[in-house]
């Protein structure tokens, strides 16, 4: 293969995998995977309502954590 088309192919090649990387699934958090295992589909309000609760959870713990005294 000559130079002139190693430059197309290999742009070619970076377009195609980046695509694929957008189209692949992101891991679920360890929140996320809790709500899932009880049974919420992904999208309902119930799954939402659980994440909520769990980041909302997180945030709290993290606060406690910072201030004087806290567990961090």
């Amino acid at each position: 293969m000559s130079r002139i088309m190693a430059v197309p192919m290999l742009f070619a090649g970076g377009i195609v995998l980046s695509l694929a990387a957008g189209c692949a699934d992101r891991a679920n958090t360890w929140y996320e995977q809790r709500c899932l295992g009880y049974g919420m589909t992904r999208g309902t309000p119930a799954f939402e309502a659980c994440v909520a609760r769990d980041r909302q959870w997180i945030e709290q713990e993290r606060a406690r954590g910072s201030r004087p005294g806290g567990n961090a």
